[in-house]
């Protein structure tokens, strides 16, 4: 039997499913939230958050702020808003995040970029 599933729906669903896994604490609550995770994986639905990984160009995320963080060397997904789902491997919504780049070196009067890189070096 097949079924039409509104793929808009489905994806607020895990959506709501992922916050919950994130937000509530260890105990007979969370294993029912692990419960529909593991039903909507089932069907395969699938939800990805990228905290903690390298952000680059390519990758099919809506970036709703670029963060200047200290103490960064590159730029890193420094939370995720909504994960991204996908139906059978096939994205139905793309994922929000805020990137943490690197803060920018203030050049001093008389100096460059170029002249601050090679100091850095």
């Amino acid at each position: 039997m097949s079924v039409q599933v509104d793929a808009r729906a489905l994806a607020e669903l895990a959506t709501a499913v992922w916050r919950l896994h994130r937000k509530v604490p260890d105990g007979p609550l969370h294993r029912h939230v692990l419960g529909v995770g593991d039903a909507l994986a089932a069907m395969g639905v699938e939800t990805r958050d990228y905290d903690g990984l390298a952000y680059a160009d390519g990758l099919q995320l809506r970036v709703l702020a670029f963060q200047p963080t200290p103490g960064l060397e590159g730029d890193l997904v420094l939370e995720t808003v909504r994960p991204t789902v996908a139906l059978g491997g096939m994205p139905i919504r793309m994922g929000e995040v805020i990137v943490g780049i690197p803060e920018a070196i203030p050049e001093t009067p008389g100096t460059t970029s170029a002249d601050t890189k090679e100091e850095q070096a």
